[in-house]
C-alpha cells in the first residue's frame, strides 16, 4: 500500500489527537486560551502560522539533516506530520528524515533504530558516529535522539554508530522524567522515564559534563513545552540544565498530545534551522506561578 499524502497524513493525526484531547481536557482544567504569554517567547497562533507561510514562500536550504524521533505510543505519524510541514519550508526536503518506535520495546532498540535509518540515507565514513545532523524529539524521541548522541560505555562496547547530533530540539520531552511515567508498567521505556531514575541521572549527567567540558560531541538543547502538560510536567521538560522554551496551550487542545501540530514550536525550530533569527528571546522566562494563568 502507497504511503498517504502529507495533507491527508496532517489531517488524519490532528483528527485522531483531537478526538484523545476532547475527553481528557474535560478531567482538567485548562489554562486560558494564549495566557498567558511567554515575555521570552511572545508568539501567537496567528503570528506563528503566518511566519510558516512567509517561509514556505521562500524556502531555504537545510545545513544538514533533520531527523524527526516521534513520542513513546505514536506509530510514528506525528513525527511525519511535524517533517512534512518542515520539508516545505526548505529547498532541501530530502533531507528531512521521521521515525516512529512502535515496534521497539527498549531504548537501546529505538537508539538503533534511528541509527540505522539515518546511516541508510547518509551514509558516513566513520563506523563509530553517523553523519552530522540536527535532531527533533516529540516527548520521548527526544530521549531516544539523547541516548543514541551518547557514546557507549567503553566496558560495553557496541555495534550502533552514536548519534552526531549538533542541535536538538525537543516537544516536550521528559528530560527529568514523566509524570505520567507509571501508566504503562507494561512497557520498560516508561519505567526507565521515571524522574530520577538511572536511565534519566545518566543522561543528563554526561550532558552536563560535556558542557562544562566543552566536549567536541556537546550539543545544545532548544526544550519546548506547552502550559497544562499533564503527563511529562512542565518543569520536567526543561533541558538539563533549565532551560526551557513554554507557551500557553490553546483552548480545547491537549497540551501533550497536540504538542507536535504547535505552529509557534516549529516556527521557531524552523528560523533557527533556516539560519535565520529565531522568534524566542534569551534568557528563558521562568514559568508562571499557578495564580498567573
Amino acid at each position: 500500500m502507497p504511503p498517504l499524502p502529507d495533507e491527508t497524513q496532517v489531517a488524519i493525526a490532528r483528527a485522531a489527537a483531537a478526538v484523545i484531547a476532547l475527553p481528557i481536557n474535560a478531567l482538567f482544567t485548562p489554562c486560558r486560551a494564549g495566557h498567558p504569554l511567554n515575555p521570552s517567547f511572545p508568539l501567537t497562533i496567528d503570528a506563528a502560522r503566518a511566519e510558516l507561510r512567509r517561509m514556505a514562500l521562500a524556502p531555504r536550504p537545510l545545513e544538514r539533516p533533520v531527523v524527526v524521533c516521534a513520542g513513546i505510543f505514536d506509530p510514528g505519524t506525528g513525527a511525519r506530520v511535524l517533517a512534512a510541514r518542515l520539508r516545505r519550508l526548505t529547498t532541501t526536503p530530502e533531507r528531512v528524515l521521521a521515525l516512529g518506535f512502535w515496534s521497539c520495546r527498549t531504548f537501546d532498540d529505538c537508539r538503533a533504530a534511528v541509527a540505522r535509518l539515518v546511516n541508510a540515507r547518509f551514509p558516513a565514513p566513520s563506523h563509530d558516529e553517523t553523519t552530522p545532523l540536527d535532531a527533533i524529539g516529540v516527548s520521548m524521541g527526544g530521549l531516544v535522539a539523547r541516548a543514541a548522541a551518547t557514546p557507549p560505555d567503553n566496558r560495553a562496547p557496541s555495534a550502533i554508530p552514536r548519534l552526531n547530533i549538533r542541535r536538538l530540539f525537543t516537544l516536550g520531552t521528559p528530560h527529568h522524567g514523566a509524570a505520567w511515567w507509571d501508566r504503562a508498567p507494561w512497557d520498560e521505556r516508561a519505567a526507565h522515564m521515571k524522574p530520577g531514575s538511572p536511565f534519566i541521572r545518566s543522561l543528563n549527567v554526561r550532558w552536563l559534563a560535556d558542557h562544562h567540558h566543552a566536549h567536541p560531541r556537546a550539543y545544545p538543547i532548544h526544550a519546548y513545552a506547552r502550559l497544562g502538560d499533564q503527563i511529562v510536567g512542565e518543569s520536567n521538560a526543561a533541558a538539563p540544565d533549565g532551560r526551557l522554551w513554554w507557551l500557553p496551550n490553546p483552548a480545547d487542545e491537549l497540551a501533550h498530545v497536540q504538542a507536535f501540530d504547535d505552529p509557534r514550536m516549529l516556527a521557531d525550530i524552523a528560523r533557527r534551522l533556516r539560519a535565520e533569527p529565531p522568534l524566542s528571546y534569551p534568557p528563558c522566562a521562568p514559568l508562571p506561578a499557578p495564580n498567573a494563568r
